[in-house]
């Protein structure tokens, strides 16, 4: 492969360049090769291995690795996940900030993240004490990071490179959502194109980029460096402690800067595969409880707005509690939908057995409150929810047949998944419904189904799915039960919810 025009691997080549773009310039040269606080690695590897086992128990951090008291390379990893973790803090403080607009807010975040990587800078060069002890915290986090031992017998996914991360991630607050694929630098002709059209997929969000050597041993690497790379909606950065920090804009600029900064790292370390990992906060959302007009219930918001969230409603079965089905709500919202579990008067813990009668009549009741709720949105009743943002609804027996309802009443719902609720009125519901049917259910279903079959006779948009499951085991708590509930609802709410339109 031929490399032409590439820039040597220092910030001054890439600042002349791209002085309208550049920000800041860095160096981490002077926490690559220095002293360490062994007391304060062995913590580290501690803590590690105490959130690591939790999401990846084929990575390992061993404590055996820790010899000597000299980081000898670099410290990209820390000061990546750092500057990470400042984006997302960011983002969290600006989104409370009602007042600024959404051009006030993308520059308060470049001159506050600005001022951060110069902190780091000032820290990472500087002389005086309490400096000093910081480059001995950031040189001690890293060596720990090296610590990090894959077991390949038990690699989930078979990515080495993701699943390090996902093991490392925790440690700093953070998860990784999903990879790319790889993108080999050595001998891809086609690497330019490639690394464009990547980027161009790319979801908003925070990456941690991990560009490496391949080599067989118990890290799956020879050597690496990690990286930033921020894409919200109204523009991009890229964070290389080597190289500074860069405010990309133009399409060609910014793919060019990466595509030569690649080259520059694999002429000058080698480094020969580059992938993208999106990541998101553990704790990515906050709740609150809510009262407006007759209704109740818990609001789950996401804390970072850099896709717009998608609303969903959701209902609990008759005489259930919303604690119930808390952690379902929790894997919603932290999956990028704002949740709103309604409290439904009457109809929760402690509710006397009712009639069928009076059971219709609720889920009829119940129907109007949703209903009621998505006009409120419409009508920016809610600070925290934008007028516009598409509505689907989900709830479980009684709370899946008032969702249905909800559906019948009102257009403004565009999606609907019923988590084996009988369907009260079959005529009339036009939006893309899920029926998921627990298929361990021993009493009689005979009108459960006619109106089931009703149903998809007038809405060619109706799926159906069978669970291996109880009708009361969906207010189960069993986890893999519960993500596999989270997996379902995520694909059928993306596909059905993202443009805010029926299909």
């Amino acid at each position: 492969m031929s490399v032409p025009n590439v820039l040597p691997y220092t910030a001054k080549a890439y600042q002349d360049l791209y002085e309208d773009e550049f920000i800041n310039s860095f160096t981490h040269a002077s926490l690559a090769d220095g002293k360490t606080d062994q007391a304060k690695a062995l913590k580290f590897v501690d803590q590690l291995n105490a959130r690591s086992c939790q999401v990846m128990p084929c990575i390992t951090f061993n404590q055996s690795m820790l010899r000597g008291d000299q980081l000898t390379g670099g410290a990209c990893s820390a000061i990546a996940f750092r500057v990470a973790k400042e984006a997302f803090s960011l983002f969290n403080s600006l989104e409370k900030n009602k007042q600024l607009n959404p051009s006030s807010k993308e520059r308060s975040f470049t001159s506050h993240l600005s001022r951060f990587v110069q902190m780091l800078e000032l820290i990472a060069t500087g002389t005086a004490a309490e400096e000093k002890r910081e480059q001995l915290e950031v040189r001690s986090e890293q060596m720990a990071l090296n610590t990090i031992t894959v077991d390949r017998d038990t690699l989930r996914s078979g990515n080495a490179v993701a699943e390090k991360i996902s093991a490392m991630a925790p440690f700093y607050g953070l998860r990784v959502v999903e990879s790319s694929p790889d993108l080999r630098v050595q001998g891809n002709e086609q690497l330019e194109a490639n690394l464009s059209k990547q980027m161009r997929s790319l979801k908003e969000g925070v990456y941690f980029l991990r560009i490496i050597i391949e080599e067989e041993n118990h890290k799956r690497e020879q050597k690496g460096h990690s990286i930033v790379y921020i894409k919200t909606s109204a523009a991009e950065y890229y964070f290389d402690a080597a190289l500074g920090f860069y405010h990309l804009f133009p399409e060609v600029t910014k793919t060019n800067l990466i595509y030569k900064a690649l080259l520059s790292a694999n002429q000058k370390f080698g480094v020969d595969v580059l992938s993208f990992h999106r990541l998101e906060e553990e704790n990515s959302f906050s709740s609150e409880s809510f009262t407006t007009c007759d209704l109740k219930g818990i609001l789950y918001t996401p804390h970072h707005s850099l896709d717009s969230h998608p609303v969903v409603f959701f209902s609990p079965a008759l005489g259930q509690s919303l604690s119930a089905y808390k952690k379902l709500a929790q894997g919603l919202c932290a999956k990028g939908f704002t949740v709103l579990s309604l409290d439904h008067s009457g109809t929760g813990i402690g509710t006397p057995m009712l009639k069928e009668p009076e059971i219709i009549e609720r889920g009829l009741q119940n129907g109007g409150n949703i209903a009621k709720l998505a006009e409120l949105i419409r009508n920016g009743h809610f600070a925290y929810i934008p007028k516009e943002a598409p509505i689907g609804v989900l709830g479980h027996s009684l709370g899946g047949s008032a969702s249905l309802e909800a559906c019948r009443r009102t257009p403004e719902i565009c999606a609907a998944i019923n988590m084996d609720g009988r369907i009260i009125q079959p005529t009339g519901i036009s939006q893309p419904v899920l029926q998921l049917v627990a298929k361990q259910t021993k009493e009689d279903r005979t009108k459960y189904m006619e109106a089931l079959e009703a149903l998809a006779k007038t809405n060619h948009l109706l799926s159906r799915k069978e669970v291996e499951a109880k009708h009361g085991d969906f207010a189960s708590s069993n986890t893999s039960f519960l993500n596999f509930m989270v997996d379902e609802c995520v694909d059928f709410f993306n596909k059905h919810l993202l443009t805010g339109q029926k299909k």
